[in-house]
Order: C-alpha cells, then structure tokens, then sequence
C-alpha cells in the first residue's frame, strides 16, 4: 500500500465502462477506491459548448482551429480542480481512465517529505520521460522531485522538445495548484489542450521569454508560448506560475495508447462551434471527418 493518504479522481466517459471497470479494478488491487469524476463528451453531438463560449480564445495553432475533444478534455480536468479547491484534502492524484498504474513505483511513491509548496507533481510517462532527454539525466536521483521549470528550459536550450507529448493521465495536485488552475482557466482560457497549458503554465516569465528567443521552435509552440505571455490575457491580471515538478521514480502511470482511437482528436476549422443553433451543421461535420478517417485506415 502506498505511504500516503490522499484521495484519487479518476476521470470516465460515463459510456465508457469497461474502462472504469478496469481502472477501479487495479487501484483496488493497491488498496484505493477512487472518485469517478464523469468526463465531458465533446464529441457528443449535442454536447453544449456555447455555455463554455467564454472560456474559449482565439487560436490555438496559426489559424482559427478548434479540437473539441481537448477542450472537453480540458473541462473535465477543471471539474476535478473545483472539487480539489473546495475540499479539505491538502493533494489529490488525478487519473484518467486509460491509464496502467505501475503498481511497484506507486507503493514506492512517499510524498510526506515534500515541500507543501508544491503545485502538481506529474507522475506519467509522458512527463516523466522529459528527463532522459536533459542535458542533467544522469544525475538525477531517485525517489526525488525535479523542477519542472528547469526541465523545460533545459529541453528548449538543447533542442529537445520537439516532439515530446505530455499528457494528463497522471499528476498530483495541490489545494493551491487546484486554486491556481481554475484561475489560469478563467483569465488565460482554454487556448491550448490542457497537458500542455499545464506544462507551460509551469515556465517562469523569464524563462519563457528565453524560450521564444531560440531558434527552430515548431510554430505552434510558439503560439502556445505567445497564449500565456503576459500581453495575452487581461491587462489587470498578473501572470501566474505554476510550481511544478516531475516524480524521478519509474512513471507511476503509463498510458494505454490505442492508435485506433486518433478519430479523437478530429479538428473543426473556422466553425463556429459555439452557436447554439449549429447542431444540425455540427452533426453533418462530425459525420463526414469519420467518413473520411475510416476511408484512411482502409487504404
């Protein structure tokens, strides 16, 4: 059993039950019943995203383009921080339902000598595997806590964050980092999925406009650098950081890739998908971008 006492969430697609079936299942083998915290279907065809209409800016990459599903995705992560915020808990992990819990590292997992500080620990694969590619990998301890701050950097300086993909299945968050979120969501919006708008909202203003100095950085990162700059939300609002780090023991949870799935990350372009009278037009578009997507994995 694990050496900490603190509640998991465990984000589901209500339809989606031999996932939570397997999900509950292995937290159960470590001792920890979780909460389900029901996920936003953003590819439900009546799924009513002109109420989210002001959480939504501008552009996400160079042009006018909206995922619906990373936006949804991003709605049921702001679900567990409300929870998070308004409970007593000091932390709470945070799941999402495709994951495979490393069961070893979890027991391992002894957060009783960290800073309260902190805002997320991520414990994924994804994150966790940024440091084999520092230019410190071999010095980095086990059982410890790297800023994710110097991670970041570290990559970007070396050129090695390219093709990195974070991904929110695995993280811990603070009461504070809870608090922190929502208000990153209420003043920045959601103009970028929400692993990547953690990640980046973990970078300092320094270091982020260090960043946006190097030379061959993808231009869509430096879309999602420009959309958390200071200039890109209120002028009355200051800039929060994140205090971030990554877990150095094996990931706790890797992720249960299935190439199949990829039809959930469709892409709508300059739609207005918003309007509350698009459902007919968000039907008909949703319809043919499937056909065509099966007609690719035929060929």
């Amino acid at each position: 059993m694990m050496k900490n006492d603190f509640p998991v969430y465990l984000i589901n697609l209500e339809h989606d039950l031999e996932r939570k079936e397997d999900s509950i299942k292995q937290l159960h083998e470590l001792e920890i019943t979780p909460i389900v915290i029901p996920a936003c279907n953003g590819h439900q065809k009546d799924f009513p995203f002109y109420q989210y209409q002001n959480l939504s800016r501008g552009k996400w990459w160079d042009k006018n383009v909206f995922k619906p599903g990373a936006f949804a995705c991003y709605l049921s992560h702001a679900k567990c921080w409300k929870e998070i915020a308004m409970s007593a808990a000091p932390y709470t992990m945070i799941l999402e339902d495709d994951m495979i819990i490393n069961k070893e590292a979890f027991q391992k997992l002894d957060l009783h000598n960290k800073l309260n500080s902190f805002d997320i620990i991520f414990i994924n694969q994804g994150v966790t595997q940024f440091l084999k590619f520092t230019s410190f990998n071999e010095t980095v301890p086990n059982n410890s806590f790297i800023s994710l701050n110097e991670t970041i950097l570290d990559l970007f300086v070396h050129n090695e964050f390219n093709n990195l993909q974070p991904g929110s299945y695995g993280y811990i968050v603070s009461k504070k980092g809870a608090n922190k979120l929502l208000q990153i969501m209420e003043y920045d919006k959601i103009c970028m999925g929400v692993d990547y708008a953690m990640i980046f909202n973990s970078l300092n203003n320094n270091d982020i406009e260090r960043i946006k100095k190097l030379k061959e950085i993808p231009y869509y990162l430096q879309i999602y650098l420009d959309n958390i700059s200071n200039d890109a939300s209120s002028s009355n609002h200051k800039r929060i950081s994140l205090d971030s780090y990554i877990c150095t023991l094996p990931a706790l949870v890797t992720h249960n890739y299935n190439p199949t799935s990829s039809i959930k990350h469709e892409i709508y372009t300059d739609f207005n998908i918003f309007n509350k009278n698009n459902d007919k037009v968000f039907s008909k578009l949703n319809f043919i971008i499937k056909k065509l997507f099966r007609k690719k994995l035929n060929k």
